[in-house]
């Protein structure tokens, strides 16, 4: 016997998914237009057992009760693809992995609902504006560098140890005033719309103007955070 999700179940975890699947490493959305049948639309997803539908089936739990086996708490959605690699690979894929999974991906579902797509393309302008912001700083600052423009050789100590003090204050004060107001506004922005990410809680978000190379990590940073938009 095997403990088949309902109707109303396998629709209810598709709606909960917002119909992309929930593996953090597809997302894909699993309903398309039919490419020939305007009355159609093409299923790309399944609902799929976190512990097995019937005995010997991956992650099998014989303490929940039938009930329990076929309730939303035991489905997850995911694409068809995704949903084979999980059940081929059941090792790599434990049960605590498949509900992380369940309630990040509803997580972002209930965030987006609270998103139009109007306001997602206002901050991928944002972030790419900001981008573009960065390398221009990084151009006109490094140009004028001492430690690369000046002659050392021929100045003394205190004088060289000024001039690069002198220039790393002005060059920090610049990028208070140019950069970083953008870049918390885009991390207050992003937050709200994705939630906790490792990408945002990065040092570069508050240190980035110290070095050229965490200036250049930051740049990074906001094409990651740009490409997770467009994802949306």
């Amino acid at each position: 016997m095997r403990d088949s999700f309902s109707a109303r179940t396998i629709k209810v975890l598709a709606d909960r998914a917002g119909y992309r699947c929930s593996n953090p490493a597809c997302r894909r959305a699993t309903t398309k237009a039919h490419p020939t049948n305007e009355e159609l639309s093409v299923n790309l997803g399944i609902a799929a057992h976190i512990t097995a539908a019937s005995p010997n089936g991956p992650r099998f739990n014989s303490d929940l009760t039938t009930i329990e086996r076929k309730s939303v708490t035991n489905g997850i959605w995911v694409c068809t693809k995704c949903s084979k690699e999980i059940d081929s690979a059941e090792s790599a894929y434990s049960v605590e992995t498949l509900k992380a999974w369940k309630k990040d991906v509803e997580s972002v579902t209930a965030r987006n609902a609270a998103s139009t797509p109007d306001e997602i393309a206002i901050i991928v302008s944002e972030i790419e504006e900001s981008i573009n912001k960065i390398f221009m700083f990084l151009e006109k600052w490094q140009i004028n560098d001492p430690t690369s423009t000046y002659d050392f050789r021929s100045m003394d100590f205190e004088e060289s140890s000024h001039r690069i003090i002198t220039f790393s204050s002005l060059r920090r004060k610049s990028y208070a005033q140019e950069i970083e107001p953008d870049l918390v506004r885009i991390r207050m922005k992003s937050k709200t719309i994705l939630g906790d990410l490792e990408l945002l809680e990065h040092y570069t978000w508050e240190d980035s103007g110290i070095n050229y190379i965490a200036m250049r990590e930051m740049a990074n940073r906001l094409n990651e955070l740009r490409e997770l938009f467009l994802l949306r």
